[in-house]
């Protein structure tokens, strides 16, 4: 699971930002390590069905973060696996006491990845948090990759959109829930709806959550090597420092 200074790769990202307190001051390094029984990232899993190791290591100083973001990604079962290195910066602003919001930087990359073709791209993401219990999303890539349906979209825009509801519970429990469209290249005709339920549980700065993923694609409708599940449970237990 990433931190709160990266874009909300999944929805126990937002639960970590609402749960556990910034270990880092400004000024200082921090992070996080953890484990996900199914890295899924807009509704597609990521690593086939497989268990990910995912770490990021930032630095923050006066509402500017920067730092790097890795997992296990399986981008072609056939091959073996891959991974997934995200570099990203970003800038963060309080205005008055409910509203928080960010721009960030982010550049994907697959060191790894056998496919023929380069699926690393950039992306450009703005968020907006009321009272750390909604999140806006709005991420927009100028140079997406991406193959679904035996069509493929070479460096063309793309365009996510995502709002997510974190209500806290009893105790450090909390639940979650999430709507996100992923607006791809016309020439994919393959755009979707995505949503998540969960709920999470922190004890000190570790984090363990559980969220149902689903999307409005039928499972295996394309997006290379990546998988669209029929609904699926995921798993993942974080630790931040």
């Amino acid at each position: 699971m990433r931190s709160s200074t990266a874009n909300r790769r999944a929805l126990a990202s937002l639960w970590l930002c609402a749960c556990i307190p910034a270990a880092a001051t400004a000024g200082d390094f921090g992070g996080s390590i953890g484990v996900t029984s199914d890295y899924f990232y807009r509704g597609v899993s990521q690593s086939q069905g497989n268990p990910a190791l995912q770490a990021d290591l930032h630095y923050r100083s006066g509402g500017w973060s920067a730092g790097v973001w890795s997992s296990r990604a399986d981008m072609d079962r056939d091959e073996g696996p891959a991974s997934e290195i995200d570099l990203y910066i970003r800038r963060d602003w309080t205005l008055g006491n409910n509203w928080d919001v960010g721009v960030a930087l982010t550049h994907y990359t697959y060191p790894d990845d056998p496919r023929t073709y380069s699926y690393d791209y950039d992306e450009v993401i703005a968020t907006a948090g009321y009272r750390s219990r909604l999140f806006g999303t709005i991420a927009f890539s100028p140079n997406y990759t991406g193959h679904a349906q035996g069509r493929w979209a070479f460096n063309e825009s793309a365009t996510s959109y995502e709002l997510t509801a974190v209500q806290p519970l009893a105790g450090k429990l909390s639940a979650s829930a999430g709507l996100g469209y992923y607006d791809l290249p016309a020439s994919l005709d393959a755009n979707y709806w995505f949503w998540n339920v969960g709920v999470a549980c922190s004890f000190g700065r570790a984090l363990l959550s559980v969220a149902y993923i689903d999307t409005d694609r039928p499972r295996e409708s394309g997006y290379g090597y990546e998988t669209v599940p029929d609904g699926q449970w995921t798993g993942s237990l974080a630790w931040r420092f």
